[in-house]
């Protein structure tokens, strides 16, 4: 099991700003200057780091698992898969990843991201233009839709081979309030204390 390495907290825009090392001259030459419309074909998918992809999938406030799939796609282990065809269009992700949560489901695969991609293109129009992005590390993979510039990100699934589960992921950095002496006593009764010496 790999273990990912926390990624930051992101501003706005794309969130270049959240990983140091990235390019900020990306936020120039990444953005699309053509309009997206309805069946608007995307002539040519404009490259895209991993940083870049993390930082922009960190600001997709609607993807409850981002910061999970997003700490996958920043690890070094995690690199650019095959991908035989990166253009796609809202219709088409919505029968294919209908059709893999029925199959993830069969096959007891666990995955991250899917129920909001779904979601997410459920209110879209059929023939909106899409771009995908595949990446992978051992056998886990991350799949990431997006709309051809790499900053608006639709949706991002990450998922493992049958049986693999998923990547060991970090706590988040939040802090949660420190339990009271009540709740720490109520949760001491009937567990083990792994600390005690023999």
């Amino acid at each position: 099991m790999m273990l990912l390495p926390a990624v930051g907290q992101v501003g706005t825009g794309c969130g270049l700003s959240a990983l140091p090392s990235v390019d900020a001259s990306w936020s120039k030459r990444g953005v699309a200057k053509r309009p997206l419309g309805h069946g608007h074909m995307i002539r040519g998918p404009m490259p895209i780091s991993r940083r870049q992809l993390a930082a922009s999938l960190l600001a997709a406030t609607d993807i409850a698992d981002r910061h999970a799939i997003a700490a996958f796609i920043a690890d070094a282990a995690t690199q650019p898969a095959p991908n035989p065809f990166p253009h796609t269009s809202v219709g088409a992700v919505r029968q294919v990843w209908r059709q893999r949560a029925a199959e993830f489901q069969s096959f007891d695969v666990e995955a991250l991201g899917l129920s909001c991609l779904l979601t997410a293109v459920s209110g879209m129009n059929v023939d909106e233009a899409l771009v995908q992005e595949i990446l992978r590390a051992g056998p886990h993979t991350a799949n990431v839709f997006h709309r051809g510039d790499g900053c608006w990100i639709v949706g991002a699934v990450l998922y493992g081979k049958p049986g693999a589960g998923l990547p060991l992921l970090p706590k988040l950095r939040h802090k949660h309030p420190a339990p009271s002496a009540r709740s720490r006593a109520s949760r001491g009764t009937g567990q083990l204390d792994l600390f005690a010496r023999a």
